[in-house]
């Protein structure tokens, strides 16, 4: 078996290359071929776990049978040229740093140490699945693509995860394993090592499938990185691939955008750009004439497919966290998928320095604010909705309640209409109503969830599925009075736990986090918030670089960092809980662990009676008055036994959303594209 390969490709970042990734992955397995995703290189700091990771040896720092030369290393303790980082992170105001987060594809994790071992055991009812088997980690965008391929997921799908640690240094993961001799070679030393890993990998998707579909990071014709490239050009080359590219044509310059990056490519990859796609349009597409023909003209590429803009598509934004302001979920009453006042979709964040944006949104006129795009996948990831993230493409803030869709003054340059946009199904994306507005009567009460939004955030990815969740708002938390109206408040993931802890005391949210909790409201920490909420935080090995540090003291633990990770797939059951989480109390959940810290009940605090309950052995823990949690367990809300104790609620299913995303790329593209990318 030989694969057809074909590569998406893109004119930037947040161009769209992970979500029409997605969607090819879904759409060749529908036609019963056996489909592969790949993506060489991806930056994010969320990640998932999943088989074939290459074991470290037992001699401490080596490799295994499939270990890089001797010297190879982790993440650049440099920034990455690729995503213009070096400059210093973006501001978002007040004293918060956004750390240039990776592109999408990322979905949740951290290094990693032995698959099972390291760290504490399971009880009676929690199982680590592949205990006798190497897990590793992957960049979420291939992780999704691979479950719409209906493949099983595996590190050979993105043999080299870049994980961001701080402005200028990232942990590398090869082959689903950290090597901490590659994160401290320079940007441009390691290419060489780790090429000859990815072309293995590559070349066994390849003998094993039918189709494989291959992510592009970035930009092709980033003619500052050619020369050390391992993601773009020289992965088309040895796969012999047949490329699209995508542009955003949202942010204007989509003409420009695509010619300028065909023109800088050498003159054979020129002639692997199959066609041409214009992603997120808004419009009349009668306003596009006569520029695709023109293009055809200078380059002899068609353009193959216009691409709607997609809103809610389901997939969890990357790399882009959403906007402070309230998103609101589907109305249960199913009357579209709308917003709250003034709120973007999903993956609208403030200005990300690896797209080299500005201090704040531009302005579109009147109240519109038009964010950055999240990366989606990039390799960093890119495109959107990749598993990872970017979504076909945001662009713009929800209209203000209302409004019905798009300007009613079509603007030529993005092709806007003056109808609201549209879904496969005919389904109006319409503003929801406030709290507590003509909700209609039976629906369930508005619960509001508040992320706090730390500049090391990991794995946000996971909270996608209560975007999907009736009568649940989500917003991001980076100051105190963000948090006011909160029912819950969740410290989330973070690849540097004493860091992002520090911050959070800088902008006052201790102790905002702390009032919350002393009036009953419900407090939810995962993996790193987990540890955030103890007592201490103990750091003899600096592993983190930042020595002990006290904890919040919402829960009687300490946590321990180690050299080595924990990485590991979990099936368990929550114990009795009491309180605010009772309804989880004998809930089976399924999830995976990231983390390098280990944690335990305080000594000198258990000495005087005050224990933390523990729910899950080993996993999960609750303080005394029942409104306080902390889990190691990534995935809570991907779980659906979950979200129906929670909230008596579902989202909708990954095999709906993948689905999707086909017929809107199928309907899109011209007729014979997608059969003819695969015909011999």
């Amino acid at each position: 078996m030989t694969a057809r390969c074909i590569m998406v490709l893109g004119t930037s970042s947040g161009a769209g290359k992970s979500w029409i990734a997605t969607a090819l992955c879904r759409h060749y397995a529908n036609q019963g071929l056996k489909v592969a995703p790949f993506k060489a290189q991806n930056m994010s700091n969320n990640a998932r776990v999943v088989a074939g990771g290459v074991a470290p040896s037992s001699a401490g720092g080596g490799w295994g049978l499939a270990a890089p030369p001797t010297g190879a290393a982790g993440p650049s303790p440099q920034p990455s040229p690729q995503r213009g980082e070096g400059v210093g992170p973006a501001r978002l105001g007040g004293d918060m740093d956004l750390l240039p987060l990776p592109p999408a594809g990322e979905s949740m994790g951290e290094g990693a140490p032995s698959p099972v071992g390291g760290g504490l055991g399971w009880g009676p009812a929690a199982r680590a699945e592949g205990a006798g088997a190497p897990l590793g980690e992957i960049g979420s965008a291939q992780y999704f693509q691979a479950l719409a391929a209906r493949a099983e997921p595996d590190v050979r799908m993105n043999p080299l995860l870049l994980k961001p640690e701080a402005d200028t240094r990232s942990q590398v993961v090869l082959m689903g394993q950290v090597n901490c001799e590659l994160t401290d070679l320079p940007w441009r030393g390691r290419s060489e090592r780790v090429w000859p890993h990815i072309a293995a990998a590559l070349d066994a998707l390849i003998a094993e499938n039918d189709v494989v579909v291959i992510e592009g990071a970035g930009s092709p014709a980033e003619i500052n990185l050619m020369a050390s490239d391992v993601v773009n050009l020289r992965v088309a080359r040895h796969a012999n691939a047949r490329c699209l590219l995508v542009t955003d044509i949202d942010r204007g310059g989509a003409f420009a955008h695509l010619y300028g990056t065909w023109a800088l490519l050498p003159e054979d990859d020129r002639a692997r750009i199959a066609g041409f796609v214009l992603n997120k349009f808004r419009g009349d597409a009668a306003l596009l004439a006569p520029a695709p023909e023109q293009l055809e003209e200078l380059t002899g590429v068609p353009t193959v497919a216009v691409v709607p803009m997609r809103f809610g598509h389901g997939l969890p934004e990357e790399d882009g966290v959403f906007d402070d302001r309230a998103w609101h979920a589907p109305s249960p009453s199913g009357g579209g998928l709308g917003w709250g006042p003034a709120a973007p979709p999903m993956g609208a964040a403030g200005p990300s320095p690896q797209r080299g944006e500005g201090v704040g949104p531009a302005r579109l006129g009147g109240d519109m604010d038009l964010l950055p795009l999240p990366l989606a996948g990039e390799g960093g990831g890119e495109g959107a909705p990749s598993p990872a993230g970017g979504g076909l493409g945001w662009g713009q803030t929800a209209p203000a309640i209302g409004a019905a869709g798009p300007s009613p003054q079509p603007s030529p340059q993005r092709g806007e209409g003056a109808s609201p946009a549209r879904v496969p199904g005919s389904v109006d994306f319409l503003p929801l109503p406030l709290a507590g507005e003509g909700r209609g009567e039976g629906a369930p009460p508005i619960t509001h969830i508040a992320i706090v939004a730390t500049p090391r955030i990991s794995n946000l990815d996971e909270f996608q599925p209560l975007k999907n969740v009736p009568g649940v708002t989500l917003s991001w938390a980076r100051t105190p009075a963000a948090l006011h109206g909160a029912d819950t408040i969740v410290l989330p993931g973070s690849k540097a736990t004493a860091a992002d802890l520090a911050w959070l005391r800088a902008q006052g949210l201790d102790a905002a986090i702390a009032a919350h909790a002393a009036t009953g409201g419900r407090v939810l920490g995962v993996c790193g918030g987990l540890q955030m909420l103890g007592e201490a935080l103990i750091d003899v090995h600096g592993v983190e670089s930042q020595g002990n540090a006290p904890g919040l003291g919402l829960l009687p633990l300490v946590t321990s960092f180690e050299p080595q990770k924990t990485v590991r797939r979990t099936t368990t059951r929550f114990g009795e809980l009491a309180g605010a989480w009772g309804a989880l109390s004998g809930v089976p959940v399924s999830g995976y662990e990231i983390h390098s810290g280990q944690t335990a009940q305080h000594p000198a605090m258990a000495a005087k009676g005050d224990v933390a309950r523990e729910v899950i052995p080993g996993l999960a823990w609750q303080n005394a008055a029942g409104n306080v949690m902390g889990c190691y367990l990534h995935g809570l809300f991907e779980d659906a036994a979950v979200l129906r104790a929670l909230f008596g609620a579902r989202a909708p299913s990954l095999d709906d959303v993948f689905d999707r995303l086909v017929d809107t790329l199928a309907q899109a593209c011209a007729p014979g594209v997608l059969d003819a990318l695969i015909a011999p």
